[in-house]
């Protein structure tokens, strides 16, 4: 995982320098990096390929400029799994009691997936495996809906 730092000096980006960086596993408060040295990726940034990244785990980051002064010395962060951060946004509820990731599976078996029973009073949307049932619909002779069963699982 890359561990990128931003300096600026008097406001404005700062390049040419030799910055470090420690990286603590807050799980447990240990040092997995002290002194890393980062490489300058330009316009003031810089960082640090964090090869030892547990992605269970989640990080504090503080680079040091080393020779900048005051508040612009350190750049302080944090490393999260992105994960767990994906996984929030699409276990959110978005309807009722449908996540985001349930919807999405639903719209993908109606658009992409196997219908069986066009034209008659049972029409089914199956996943792209065809091997479950996303979305039963129970209609009547003119296709209007009377019930439908969804399988978001």
């Amino acid at each position: 995982m890359i561990v990128p730092a931003y300096f600026t000096e008097d406001g404005l980006p700062k390049t040419g320098l030799s910055p470090t960086v420690d990286i603590i596993d807050i799980s447990d408060n240990s040092v997995d990096v002290n002194d890393g040295a980062m490489s300058e990726v330009g316009q003031g940034f810089y960082k640090y390929d964090f090869a030892g990244h547990d992605s269970s785990k989640n990080y504090l980051t503080l680079a040091d400029s080393v020779t900048l002064i005051g508040d612009e010395r350190y750049a302080i962060g944090t490393l999260e799994d992105n994960s767990r951060i994906a996984d929030a946004v699409h276990d959110e509820i978005i309807e009722g009691t449908l996540t985001a990731r349930q919807i999405q599976r639903l719209v993908l078996s109606f658009i992409a997936g196997e219908t069986i029973g066009g034209g008659t009073t049972s029409v089914i949307f199956k996943n792209q495996a065809g091997d479950k049932s996303r979305i039963t619909l129970t209609v009547d002779e003119n296709g209007n809906r009377s019930l439908t069963v969804l399988d978001v699982s």
